[in-house]
């Protein structure tokens, strides 16, 4: 499994490129690329469901004190609680993995469109050109300008402070705005100057909501340009890879993968019990001249006679 499929159908996102791993005709280079960002994207949203746990402890923490803060004209105090490193933690990785995926939809685009341009693997380097001089359509580089310029230039000028200048966790707050409390890590408003000494924080531009924006906006934008290309939005589901499990040219019994989907659970007297759907990928030995790869519906040990 190299992305988490039931998330990505559960958030109705990037579905899109789907399409483009169920199609035969598919080049296998594009189909590797599709699949590696899939995975930054599932890599990226099980940091944004940490940092929301995160931040709903860091929360009840705080609240647990809410009756006796005095906040006086200013809507905000300082914060030092152990939940909100989590949120810390999670902050590099996922910056990271947004720039990464920025990159990769370039050259997605390339072979999708068989855009033979030479463009930058840099995202960045190549809007400091028209798209359109590496070969690409009018439209799609209108479309990745305007995602560039709306938000997607931010994420990446964030993303080479927090490597290269300072961490983006000395701005952290509870907020409390008409009764209602808030734990927020605020960003800077310019990060393109490189200055810690020059950035503001007029804008209360909260880290976790702009991350979740980032991704979803993103999800906009290969949903725009995959229109023009009339790909179908399909649900993902579950896949393995077994490029590393070998030839199958000798005649064997072994256990090539395990497909094990949990569909449910429930409550018994010795805790909770997983459902489990698992199907056993196997190497055989032909018989009758048919092929050497079975597949089987299993059932735990547990329930075996």
């Amino acid at each position: 499994m190299r992305y988490l499929y039931r998330r990505l159908n559960d958030a109705n996102m990037f579905n899109v490129l789907n399409s483009i791993l169920n199609e035969a005709s598919s080049d296998h280079q594009l189909q590797e690329l599709v699949s590696h960002f899939l995975y930054r994207v599932s890599c990226s949203m099980v940091s944004v469901d940490r940092m929301l746990i995160a931040e709903k402890s860091a929360l009840q923490l705080v609240e647990a004190y809410k009756s006796q803060i005095v906040l006086g004209d200013y809507d905000r105090i300082a914060v030092s609680v152990e939940p909100l490193f989590e949120i810390y933690a999670q902050i590099p990785s996922v910056l990271s993995q947004i720039v990464i995926m920025q990159n990769q939809i370039l050259k997605i685009c390339e072979k999708a469109f068989k855009v033979n341009g030479n463009a930058p693997s840099s995202l960045n380097k190549a809007l400091k050109k028209n798209l359109t001089s590496f070969g690409f359509s009018e439209e799609l580089n209108q479309l990745v300008k305007e995602y560039w310029n709306n938000g997607g230039k931010y994420i990446r000028d964030i993303r080479n402070i927090n490597e290269h200048h300072t961490s983006l966790v000395d701005n952290s707050f509870y907020i409390l705005k008409d009764g209602i409390g808030k734990i927020s890590v605020i960003l800077p408003d310019n990060p393109e100057v490189k200055s810690v000494r020059l950035f503001t924080y007029e804008k209360d531009i909260d880290a976790i909501d702009t991350i979740i924006k980032s991704i979803e906006d993103m999800n906009k934008l290969l949903m725009a340009l995959f229109e023009s290309k009339s790909s179908i939005s399909e649900p993902f589901s579950q896949s393995l890879f077994m490029n590393h499990m070998g030839e199958l040219k000798k005649g064997e019994e072994r256990t090539l993968g395990l497909l094990i989907n949990i569909v449910g659970h429930s409550i018994t007297e010795e805790g909770t019990e997983l459902k489990l759907d698992t199907i056993e990928m196997k190497q055989t030995i032909p018989h009758n001249g048919g092929g050497n790869i079975s597949v089987r519906k299993m059932v735990p040990d547990s329930e075996l006679e």
